[in-house]
């Protein structure tokens, strides 16, 4: 062992990819991810997985490998109201910087209103902060409905 070209042993270890690259790998699996179907057998509690009946458009119908990403029930749509988001309705949001996403394409209202708000303070000797007020207008995004 060392790390001169003269040693007889090598010790090698395995290394996670950089996170980048990781990242990449699942977002290329989920893209390719299969629906597949689920049955329990009541009598014995054991499940198992089967191809949906009904192919999804861009898959054929093809039983997954073990290292393919698989998913059992649609994911629901965070835009819209249900038992699993409050949907984005109503949702504050940035002008130029993510209305058009998190809005899901329906746009976003503006209202404009007066904030006042504590400014210019200074910390006084012993034990207390000391503000003036200022009022400023400024404007609001939120998702339509």
């Amino acid at each position: 062992h060392g790390v001169s070209g003269s040693c007889t042993v090598r010790t090698c270890w395995r290394q996670l990819s950089p996170f980048h690259e990781i990242g990449k790998q699942l977002k290329q699996k989920y893209e390719t991810s299969l629906k597949v179907g689920s049955t329990t057998n009541e009598a014995t509690g054991e499940g198992d997985i089967s191809p949906p009946k009904k192919s999804t458009p861009g898959h054929s119908d093809q039983i997954p490998r073990t290292t393919d990403l698989v998913y059992i029930d649609d994911s629901p749509s965070f835009c819209l109201m249900s038992r699993y988001s409050p949907g984005t309705s109503g949702r504050k949001c940035y002008k130029d910087k993510n209305c058009e996403s998190i809005c899901c394409g329906r746009g976003h209202n503006t209202q404009s209103r007066v904030v006042t708000r504590p400014c210019q303070c200074q910390v006084r000797w012993c034990c207390y902060v000391e503000c003036k007020q200022c009022t400023q207008r400024e404007e609001v995004y939120t998702c339509k409905d």
